[in-house]
C-alpha cells in the first residue's frame, strides 16, 4: 500500500480571524456568526478528506496486483475497446510456456560381433561331408554321384571296377608277415613260398624266393598251366618259410573271389562273369531267372568296356551250366540285355548254352572276336 503524505494547513489555532479578534477586542454579531461559519466548513472538508484515503490506498493496491493476460483486453484503460476474438468468430491464442524436467536417458549397448573362427574353413569340408552323409545305397549304385545328364544307362562310368584285368590280383607277402610279428622279419632263414590255393586246398600258382619276400607280388589270374581262374569260387594265400632254427612256418591269407574276369584267350577277349553273382535266385512261383542290380551293374560295366574299345567287333554270349536249356535261356536274356545297353538291333548278337558236368566251371563268357 502506497505511502501518502498529505499536509493540511488549517487556520484553527491562529487563524486570521482571531487576530483580528486581538487587534479588535469588540466584534459585533454578524462578524462572530460569519467567523462560526468558516471554522465548520474546515471541520467539514477535513472529514471527507480523512475518509477519502483509504479508499485511494485500496485503489493503488489492486492496480499494483493486476494480472495481464495474453489476447484479454484491459477494461480500465481508456480509448475504443478492441473486438474480442469471440466476436471475430476464433478462440483465442493462448501461449503456455513451460518445460519438462524429467528427460529420457538411454544407453547405447556395446557392440557384440559373434564370430565363428571355423567359418573360413566350413566350404572346404562341404565335400568331406558330403561323402561321410551318403547312404549305403548311393555308394553301392555308382551314377548317385553324377548328375542327372549323365544318369543314363548308356553314359560310360569309369567307377565301375568290379571286373578284374590283368593283373587281375596282387599281393604284399611281407606286409602281412610284418602285420603279424615284426620280429618274424628276421626269423626268416633259407627263404620263402606263397602258394595260391582254392577252397579244397589245390595250388593253382606258387611264387618263392630268397631271403625276405619282397613288397608286393602281381598275379594275372592263371594257374601253372596257364588256366585262368573261375569266377565266384574263393581264393587264399598260404606263405611258407623256414625259420633260422629249421621250423617251418605257415601263414594263411584272407580269402578273395572276382565277380568277372577280363582275359585274353585265342578265340577272342573273354569277359567271364558269375551265374550268381549276375541272375537272382528264384523267389515264390517265378519260373523264369532275373537279372539282378548286381548283374545289371556287371552288364554295364562290360558293355563300356566294349564301347571304348572293341565297339565294332562281333560278340556272341557263351553260357555254361549245369542244365543245357537253362544255359541257353541264360546266354539268351544276357544277350538281350547288353544289346539294349549297346543300342544294338535285336539279334546283333548271337547265344550259346552248353551243360556242363562240374558246378564249379559254371559261368558265362562274353566274347569279342577280336583275333
Amino acid at each position: 500500500m502506497g505511502h501518502y503524505n498529505i499536509q493540511i494547513f488549517i487556520g484553527l489555532r491562529h487563524p486570521p480571524e482571531r487576530k483580528f479578534m486581538e487587534n479588535n477586542i469588540s466584534l459585533d454579531g454578524n462578524k462572530k456568526s460569519a467567523y462560526r461559519d468558516l471554522t465548520m466548513k474546515k471541520i467539514i472538508l477535513l472529514s471527507v478528506f480523512c475518509a477519502l484515503i483509504p479508499a485511494y490506498a485500496r485503489a493503488d493496491s489492486n492496480k499494483s496486483n493486476k494480472i495481464e493476460m495474453p489476447g484479454v483486453p484491459d477494461k480500465s484503460s481508456d480509448g475504443p475497446k478492441a473486438p474480442t476474438p469471440a466476436q471475430q468468430g476464433s478462440l483465442p491464442e493462448v501461449i503456455i510456456k513451460g518445460g519438462e524436467k524429467s528427460s529420457v536417458r538411454s544407453e547405447k549397448p556395446l557392440l557384440d560381433m559373434q564370430v565363428d573362427l571355423d567359418d573360413p574353413a566350413l566350404p572346404t569340408m562341404e565335400v568331406e561331408e558330403d561323402l561321410l552323409n551318403r547312404q549305403p545305397e548311393s555308394l553301392r549304385n555308382p551314377r548317385a554321384g553324377f548328375s542327372e545328364s549323365l544318369a543314363n544307362q548308356n553314359t560310360i562310368l569309369p567307377a565301375r571296377i568290379r571286373l578284374a584285368k590283368d593283373p587281375v590280383k596282387v599281393f604284399y607277402p611281407l606286409r602281412e608277415i610284418m602285420a603279424i610279428s615284426p620280429s618274424l622279419s628276421q626269423e626268416i632263414g633259407t627263404g620263402w613260398e606263397m602258394a595260391v590255393t582254392d577252397t579244397e586246398g589245390h595250388s593253382l600258382r606258387k611264387f618263392s624266393g630268397k631271403g625276405l619276400p619282397p613288397a608286393q607280388v602281381a598275379w594275372n589270374g592263371r594257374s601253372e598251366r596257364a588256366e585262368i581262374i573261375n569266377v565266384g569260387k574263393s581264393y587264399s594265400t598260404v606263405i611258407t618259410y623256414r625259420d633260422t632254427r629249421g621250423q617251418i612256418r605257415n601263414f594263411v591269407g584272407e580269402p578273395f573271389s572276382f565277380d568277372g574276369v577280363i582275359h585274353q584267350e585265342s578265340k577272342g577277349l573273354i569277359i567271364s562273369l558269375s551265374i550268381p553273382a549276375v541272375f537272382e535266385p528264384k523267389k515264390g512261383f517265378v519260373e523264369e531267372e532275373v537279372i539282378g542290380d548286381s548283374g545289371t551293374d556287371l552288364l554295364q560295366e562290360s558293355a563300356d568296356w566294349i564301347k571304348r574299345y572293341f565297339f565294332t567287333y562281333p560278340i556272341r554270349v557263351e553260357c555254361y551250366s549245369k542244365d543245357a536249356n537253362q544255359a541257353t535261356s541264360r546266354a539268351q536274356g544276357i544277350a538281350k540285355s547288353l544289346g539294349a545297353m549297346l543300342l544294338l538291333p535285336r539279334g546283333e548278337i548271337s547265344a550259346n548254352g552248353a551243360a556242363i558236368s562240374n558246378v564249379n566251371f559254371e559261368r558265362i563268357d562274353i566274347v569279342i572276336a577280336n583275333r
